[in-house]
């Protein structure tokens, strides 16, 4: 079940749509994206700790959460490059 979060910076993702990814990426803690595959988004947060948004994912057919971080560093349009909305 989806849930909403907080974070201080605007992104696309919108609680329960579906995205597909558009390049392959590693994440932490051992999270992986597949380039086609599906995600469904269930969750943002933010962690002060580490200054990075954090993602809730969980992918077409599996259980398990996939976590994507979106570092205060990285480029604000990096969501877009990384993941396009699919129905």
């Amino acid at each position: 079940m989806a849930s909403s979060g907080t974070t201080w910076r605007k992104h696309p993702f919108k609680l329960g749509e579906k995205y597909i990814a558009k390049e392959s990426v590693l994440s932490y803690p051992k999270s992986e994206f597949t380039s086609g595959r599906t995600y469904e988004f269930h969750h943002v947060g933010y962690s002060h700790h580490d200054s990075a948004t954090v993602f809730t994912f969980i992918e077409k057919g599996k259980t398990e959460p996939e976590y994507w971080w979106w570092f205060d560093s990285d480029d604000d349009d990096l969501c877009l490059k990384l993941f396009e909305k699919t129905t």
